[in-house]
């Protein structure tokens, strides 16, 4: 797995949202590639795949930002919601 030093805790909260919880992103896929090939394969693919199929998908141009998130214990986001354009 990826190493737990990789990873960035985040925390905020605002009015109506709040969160905390840990990221990596695909700035470190070619380091973390050996730990885990399948994220460098993901991030690889988003960068450049990934952002031809949403531009033909959803009309959408411009730079794709890929993350993970890991929910340690504790950690939350909240409200919290997955369902289309109400995503918070």
């Amino acid at each position: 797995g990826l190493p737990e030093e990789a990873w960035s805790h985040h925390a905020s909260r605002q009015p109506g949202f709040q969160y905390a919880h840990s990221n990596i992103y695909c700035s470190d896929a070619s380091r973390l590639a050996s730990a885990c090939p399948a994220y460098a394969t993901a991030c690889r693919w988003f960068e450049r795949e990934g952002l031809t199929w949403f531009e033909a998908a959803f009309g959408c141009r411009g730079r794709v930002v890929v993350s993970a998130s890991w929910y340690r214990e504790g950690d939350y986001s909240t409200p919290h919601c997955d369902l289309g354009d109400l995503r918070r």
